[in-house]
Parts: structure tokens; sequence; C-alpha cells
């Protein structure tokens, strides 16, 4: 039988009693996929439950415990007005910057297909996997999350001004189809040795916000947050440390002191069901940590669901960032 980690952990702690609380295994096929009709290359994920009389920590570890020894067949279908419009198939690619974790990293296996200009936002979609040692079926569909706009800051905007004391606003429309919105504001920068040369490396500090829920999915609704100014130099002084062998520069690209990209506004949009999936799995700050499956997977288990971003690029004004090099990090 399946049970949730915490449960098998405290158990563990808790009993002494000599019995195999270990069902018969059963093949449990896992799938993630997320769609954004701006991404040229749409990924899934398909892992297999695992069971064992061992640590259940070190089993995770070890990839053969998590993946299938041989490819799925994956395809994704194209549905509009109940009829088949369209077949997009998936092939296998290993990719090896997984960071580490509870899970095994850092190569896993991924299955890719080019999705650009081929998704369509009128349209459901199926994904579907077969296992070929089993004939086993599993799918799982979603809609699209459309584009949404953002009011503020106006793409019209060249630079960000965080010199000014107290709060700024962010404001959005929200999209059809999307609940969940979060919003990141990325400070790029690059790093070059006081020494000389053309060995730059580009860095970034992450401003990560709550997430705002809107009303409904279906689009229109008014949406705003603020920020805090000086917080913003406080966040980079957090983040960065000073070393006397480096010269910094904001930026994201190029050697030279240009501060192109300096600032990114990220926002992000979940469909309903991923907000809902998120909703479950969320840590729990209560003594009750066991969480109930949650799933749009038929015969199988996970998530197959859409999301949409926008982004905004900006300079620094003056006044930034004069403030910043007054941190004495080296900029």
């Amino acid at each position: 039988m399946r049970l949730p980690l915490a449960f098998l952990l405290f158990f563990s702690m808790s009993c002494s009693t000599d019995f195999d609380i270990n069902g018969k295994w059963e093949d449990i096929t896992i799938v993630y996929g997320l769609l954004n009709q701006d991404d040229s290359i749409s990924y899934v994920k398909i892992n297999k439950a695992f069971l064992g009389d061992g640590d259940v920590l070190t089993m995770a570890q070890m990839r053969d415990s998590c993946e299938y020894p041989y490819p799925m067949q994956v395809r994704l279908e194209e549905w509009s007005n109940k009829t088949l419009a369209g077949i997009i198939y998936f092939d296998t690619t290993t990719v090896n910057n997984k960071e580490s974790g509870q899970f095994y990293s850092p190569s896993q296996t991924l299955y890719k297909a080019v999705t650009y200009h081929l998704l369509n936002l009128e349209s459901t979609y199926k994904i579907v996997v077969v296992n070929p040692k089993t004939g086993k079926i599993i799918t799982g569909q979603t809609v699209l999350v459309y584009p949404f706009e953002v009011t503020k800051p106006r793409p019209s905007e060249k630079t960000k001004d965080f010199s000014l004391e107290g709060v700024s606003a962010v404001e959005w429309n929200s999209a059809k189809n999307g609940r969940r919105y979060q919003l990141m504001i990325r400070f790029n920068y690059k790093e070059l040795p006081v020494s000389g040369g053309n060995d730059t490396v580009f860095k970034s500090v992450d401003w990560l916000f709550p997430s705002y829920k809107s009303t409904n999915i279906n689009g229109g609704e008014e949406m705003r947050l603020t920020y805090s100014n000086p917080f913003f130099y406080e966040l980079i002084k957090s983040k960065i440390t000073a070393n006397p062998n480096l010269k910094r520069f904001v930026g994201k690209k190029g050697h030279s002191e240009t501060d192109f990209g300096a600032i990114e506004f990220i926002f992000s949009v979940a469909s309903d069901e991923l907000s809902t999936y998120l909703d479950v799995y969320e840590p729990s700050n209560g003594l009750i940590q066991e969480k109930p499956d949650y799933t749009n997977i038929e015969n199988g288990l996970g998530i197959f669901s859409s999301r949409s971003q926008v982004f905004r690029t900006f300079k620094l004004n003056d006044l930034t960032k004069a403030r910043i090099i007054d941190l004495n990090l080296g900029f």
C-alpha cells in the first residue's frame, strides 16, 4: 500500500512490532507537465512510484527507483469542439543540471517537443502516456492560460526608480483561465576580476512576492500589489557579499558598464488546476502534516496543467544606481 512519507517516518520511530507494512507493489505512473503557448519547447516529466523494505530517502536518491528503464510513448492531442485537431509527439532527452535534494540528481530523463506557435488558445490539450511494456494508458488534460495585460509598470517605461521612500505599485488585469499570480523582481548584475580580463560571471538576486488569487478565471479582473523601495537595497546587501577582488556592474549582457536588463519584473500565472495542486501540497504549519492526494491525471498521479508569464525589462535610473554604489559592494 502507498503511505505518506511522514507517516512512514513516524511509524518507524513509534513502533517496534515486526511486520511488513508494504503491500503488493503496484505500477503507478507519475506525470508532471505544464503548457505555455509562448515556450519554444514543452517538457513532460514521467516517473514511477517505488516501494521497498529499505530507507525511502536512500531509494529516492537512486535514479532507477524513480525512472522507468525504457522510454514511454508520449503524445499531446489537441481537441477542438470534441474533434481531434492535431497530435504532437514527444521524444526523450537527458538533462544534467537538476539541483540536489531528496530525489536523485543531477541527471534526469525528460520528454520534450517543439510547441512554439503550435498551441491554440481555444483548444483543449490532452497528454497521453502509453507504457509500451504493459499497454497501460495514462492521460491528463488542460486548457491554456490566455495572455494578460500588465498595466503598471507600463511597457513604454525605460527605467525603474527605487530611490523613492515608501512603496510603489504594480498592476495587471487577470488572464482568462488564470487563477494564481506571483511577481518576481530580478536584479541582474555581472562580476569581473579586478586584476583584469574578460572572464565575466553573470548573476542575479531574486525578490519573490507572495501569490495572489483572482476571484474568478474569466479574465479582466483588476489586480494590484505594492512593494517597499527601501527593501530593494536591503535585499541586495543581504544577498551579495563585498569582495575586494571583484568589480561589479549592473545589467545582464556584455562586458561593459551598461546596465541593460538591470531589472526584470516577471509576472507568472497558474491555471485553476495548478493553483489547487499548489494549495494542496504547499508546506503545512499545523500539526497535521499528511496531505491528501490531488491529481488531474487519469490512471496515474501528478499534474498536467498550464501557465503564462509576462516580462518587463528596465534599466535603473541614476539615483538608484548611486544608492547601489553606496552599499560598498564593488559596483
